[in-house]
């Protein structure tokens, strides 16, 4: 399906297809067709990322309703959390960046509280981030030198641990 909005996107463009409102169909909830029009008139969003952003808005419009004022911080968390369990990682930093765009449009509009776009949560990608292999003694001695005086203890799977203030 994402082929064929790249598709119907470049006909558009060039001039070949007229331009539509993505969203505004009777089966979309109020509310996005909102955000889709806010989107493509005040940040100039095209079509293909607002049709990925409605897959999530969608969702969770399904999942929470339609009354922005009912959405909380706990929710929205558990929305992201349990599509993250379905889903693979691009497409959850999809969800989320769709989640924070339309929580931004809805506390401009004054739908919702203010903060709530905080209550999205961040993805971490550790992929290119790594541990080393070891670590010379002297950067041990440096290590536990920075410490406060906290006494190590042993954890369950036998590394040892500082105690850091």
């Amino acid at each position: 399906m994402h082929g064929v909005h790249l598709f119907t996107d470049y006909l558009r463009e060039a001039g070949i297809m007229a331009p539509s409102d993505v969203g505004d169909t009777a089966l979309d909830p109020k509310l996005l067709v909102e955000f889709c029009r806010w989107m493509r008139e005040r940040r100039g969003t095209k079509d293909s990322t607002l049709a990925t952003y409605g897959i999530s808005i969608g969702k969770l419009l399904k999942n929470e309703g339609t009354d922005p004022a009912n959405f909380t911080a706990p929710r929205l968390r558990k929305f992201v959390l349990d599509e993250s369990s379905r889903q693979g990682l691009a497409a959850t930093k999809n969800c989320t960046t769709a989640l924070r765009m339309f929580l931004r449009f809805l506390i401009a509009e004054g739908k919702c509280r203010p903060d709530l776009d905080a209550a999205v949560p961040k993805v971490a990608n550790w992929g290119l981030s790594s541990l080393p292999r070891y670590i010379l003694a002297n950067d041990v001695e440096k290590v536990i030198a920075s410490c406060c005086y906290v006494p190590l203890y042993l954890g369950s799977s036998g590394g040892v641990y500082l105690g850091i203030k």
